[in-house]
């Protein structure tokens, strides 16, 4: 199969390099694709290149430099400017491993039309507030995870476009040919905005288990480990003032937060750890290689991840697959993929989070107990099956 994949990440080049679950996501399913004889080409952003090649995808690229023009109108400038580099070749089919945003979507679905090709579309994280109207005006003037909300002309003009950019983004999603949800919950919502559910294909994700087990146990020097980005989304801020009631129990009590994201947002984290005088007791190393990442996990006692929303949540079963016990909060897609083998708390309790992470740091028989759990669960993902799965699919469906 000749495949081309459009996967802007509008980023400035010398930006350090960070990813999130659907990147990589795309970067293991095509790199398992490319060993089994497919050939790939990527339509992207130079800094969309390095982060590739740094995890080892290495095929053709065709690169832009993005616009980050002010105004919310980046996204439309950007858009032409991947529409001009899309190379007018004679391809199988179009992958959009970035459905559930504007910039990918919308610049797949113009391939589609130039090349006249089945387009396949990837959609990790989608929610309630995404699939109507009314919900995306909703979510564009009274922000989900964080309370700036439009005071300015030139915000409301920002929350406008953002709305048209939810609304348009839609409409291409249900043109696509194929559909693979990273969870039953994503396609039940995806069904619910008009997409026919006979083109949806929950898939889930997958993790490396050679990479983890290359990496050997280590000493404990954390009490608790959090991995992800940066972002309100993530809860970083509850993590906080968890940590803090920890803390005022158990003083030596450590924490690392492993990741990058939001500058503004990280700077608040920052100041809010100096603000609770836990500079001692939270660790902030950044983004780090793979290795480090699994030196850190498993220097570690216990996993704490309190997003908000999530598709698969890869960290979690990296952690897992670590021998950590996961405490999250109870977001829908857990359910579907890690069961009873994560402690969970009511989304957004903060109290009742610190109780069970208390609870859980507290008791060795009930962490011995979730680590086997979470152990055997997360040896049913890998990404030789999911790449093998979708391709089949797609081989099955389209041709």
């Amino acid at each position: 199969m000749k495949i081309l994949s459009i996967v802007p990440i509008p980023r400035r080049v010398e930006s350090a390099l960070s990813f999130g679950g659907a990147e990589r996501r795309f970067i293991e399913i095509a790199k398992r694709w490319i060993k089994s004889g497919n050939e790939i080409q990527i339509v992207g952003s130079e800094f969309a290149y390095n982060l590739s090649k740094a995890f080892g995808l290495l095929t053709k690229t065709h690169t832009y430099k993005p616009s980050f023009a002010r105004g919310g109108m980046n996204d439309f400038i950007n858009v032409r400017k991947i529409t001009k580099k899309t190379p007018l070749e004679n391809f199988d089919f179009i992958y959009c491993p970035m459905g559930e945003l504007f910039l990918p979507m919308t610049a797949s679905a113009l391939a589609k039309a130039r090349l006249k090709v089945p387009l396949v579309v990837s959609v990790n994280l989608f929610e309630p507030h995404e699939i109507g109207v009314f919900p995306l005006l909703q979510k564009a003037f009274f922000p989900v995870y964080n309370h700036h909300r439009p005071s300015s002309p030139r915000d409301f003009w920002r929350a406008f476009v953002k709305t048209i950019k939810g609304y348009t983004r839609n409409l291409f999603m249900k043109r696509s040919d194929l559909i693979f949800s990273v969870s039953s919950y994503t396609g039940r919502l995806l069904e619910e905005m008009g997409v026919d559910g006979k083109r949806i294909f929950p898939v889930g994700g997958g993790i490396d288990h050679d990479a983890i087990r290359s990496v050997n146990s280590q000493n404990k020097v954390y009490d608790a480990c959090f991995l992800g980005g940066i972002h309100a989304r993530k809860g970083v801020s509850d993590l906080v003032y968890l940590w803090k009631a920890v803390t005022n129990r158990k003083p030596e009590m450590k924490l690392v937060i492993i990741g990058s994201g939001d500058v503004i947002y990280t700077n608040g984290i920052k100041r809010l750890i100096r603000k609770f005088d836990l500079e001692d007791n939270i660790v902030m190393p950044g983004f780090v290689n793979t290795k480090k990442k699994y030196e850190l996990l498993k220097s570690s006692k216990i996993f704490i991840f309190p997003s908000y929303a999530e598709a698969f949540a890869q960290v979690i079963c990296e952690a897992m697959a670590c021998g950590l016990p996961v405490v999250a909060y109870d977001l829908p897609v857990y359910k579907e993929w890690y069961g009873n083998d994560i402690l969970y708390a009511k989304k957004g309790n903060v109290k009742e989070l610190i109780k069970t992470t208390v609870t859980l740091l507290e008791d060795d028989a009930l962490q011995r107990t979730m680590i086997k759990r979470g152990l055997k669960r997360s040896r049913k993902y890998n990404w030789d099956s999911i790449a093998k799965y979708e391709m089949e699919i797609i081989t099955h469906k389209l041709f």
